[in-house]
């Protein structure tokens, strides 16, 4: 919890929350958007990162199927080798 430029307004790739039990905490966290893959480190306002082509996931963390990669890198497809 850091990154509060004024009182509704966060860092780059930080968002404010407002608690609902009474309104007790205010601040800002950081969007944990997987840099492999999203289209911009910002997230909404609701913390829910934006993912490029199909990939998936709040934090843009799932592969499509078929494919394989994601936290660590960029999604790859999934070769199989016949023995």
């Amino acid at each position: 919890m850091a990154q509060l430029i004024d009182s509704l307004k966060c860092a780059n790739s930080f968002f404010f929350v407002l608690s609902s039990y009474f309104c007790r905490y205010a601040g800002c966290l950081d969007c944990e958007c997987n840099e492999f893959g999203v289209t911009d480190m910002q997230c909404s306002e609701q913390g829910i990162c934006y993912c490029q082509g199909r990939v998936d996931g709040i934090k843009c963390d799932l592969c499509p199927e078929g494919m394989f990669g994601l936290p660590y890198k960029m999604c790859e497809r999934e070769f199989f080798s016949c023995s």
